[in-house]
């Protein structure tokens, strides 16, 4: 019995002191609310982080995303231009078509202009990747102000739209996918850093 006392007479002031010490050895200030109950408040010092990473899966988080972005960032350089030119094409088409008189001169009138625009981009759609037609999609979006899904139904056919959207889903896309500034936030950044106009 006696031993047990000795015991914890010793022990409490070695763990008071291996666990209140320190604290209070590191801390700058101590403050207790005056007047009330509480507990002491200890403001330890600032740490210094000498490392840009908390480990290096965080590193290699980071160097994906930067890559991600940077593969981001030149499909876009290489897929804007196209964009724009297609939404000044269902632009002009929109207003030009209507004044035509008849319903077969429309007709062939987009037909004509269609055939241009592919001439023109043919060679770059053929060399497209899926990742590339993904991001293409939601440009359109962004250009024209609605998807590409509905863009061709507007011009062509819904039975055009249909086929399409289905060679769209073999093919890993989706040409009803909406632009959305805020979710794609850094496809909207990019955009803004290469003089687009903030949507």
């Amino acid at each position: 019995m006696i031993q047990c006392r000795a015991l914890y007479l010793f022990a409490i002031p070695v763990f008071c002191f291996l666990f209140g010490y320190p604290s209070i050895l590191f801390s700058q200030s101590i403050k207790v609310p005056v007047g009330k109950d509480g507990i002491p408040i200890f403001q330890l010092p600032d740490i210094i982080i000498t490392s840009p990473f908390a480990s290096p899966r965080h590193k290699r988080k980071y160097e994906k995303w930067l890559t991600e972005r940077y593969l981001l960032k030149a499909r876009i350089i290489k897929l804007y231009p196209m964009a724009k030119s297609f939404g000044q094409y269902f632009k002009y088409i929109r207003e030009t078509v209507p004044l035509l008189p008849s319903e077969a001169s429309q007709k062939l009138y987009k037909e004509l202009l269609e055939k241009e625009l592919f001439a023109r981009y043919e060679p770059l759609i053929l060399d497209m990747s899926i990742a590339e037609g993904a991001v293409l999609i939601k440009l359109l979006h962004r250009e024209l102000g609605q998807t590409a899904y509905m863009g061709i139904k507007e011009m062509k056919s819904g039975f055009s739209a249909f086929f399409w959207q289905q060679i769209a889903l073999v093919l890993g896309n989706n040409l009803k996918a909406a632009y959305d500034p805020v979710k794609d936030r850094e496809m909207e950044e990019i955009l803004l850093e290469l003089g687009a106009e903030p949507k």
